[in-house]
């Protein structure tokens, strides 16, 4: 009898242990932290280089994002301003280069990434960008 409840015990720390050890490893490889409590959407946007200015307005998951850009390069977008739920002033950021980190703006549950830009040139001579941008924001 006692065989089988020290086995009981010695099953139970073990299987601890190895929760414990798989939340710390969860909590300090990024890629699985950023699965565990994000949730993500990818973004797709055109912009022509004889554009004054653009913006982009996305609706995701209650969230309603306005993203304002004065010009576009091929490696960085150049004033951009970011308005979570029509909460002005918004989030302004001069420079916004193709990153791997996110911008946070201040009050927004939503966080953003611009993950690269691809440069064409039309036969008019007109630049013309796709820009991609992420989006996340925490699950819980």
């Amino acid at each position: 009898m006692t065989t089988y409840i020290s086995d009981f015990v010695i099953n139970l720390i073990i299987t601890l242990v190895t929760a414990v050890l798989t939340l710390i490893t969860g909590a300090l490889v990024p890629a699985i932290r950023y699965w565990l409590f994000y949730k993500t959407n990818k973004y797709e946007f055109e912009y022509d280089s004889d554009f004054k200015s653009c913006r982009w307005d996305i609706q995701w998951e209650n969230q309603h994002l306005m993203v304002e850009v004065q010009k576009v390069h091929a490696d960085h977008l150049e004033k951009v301003k970011i308005v979570s739920n029509s909460i002005e002033p918004g989030y302004f950021i001069e420079l916004m280069p193709v990153s791997q980190d996110f911008v946070v703006p201040k009050k927004s549950l939503v966080h953003v990434k611009l993950d690269s830009i691809v440069k064409t040139k039309s036969i008019d001579g007109i630049d013309e960008y796709l820009i991609y941008l992420i989006i996340r924001r925490r699950k819980w």
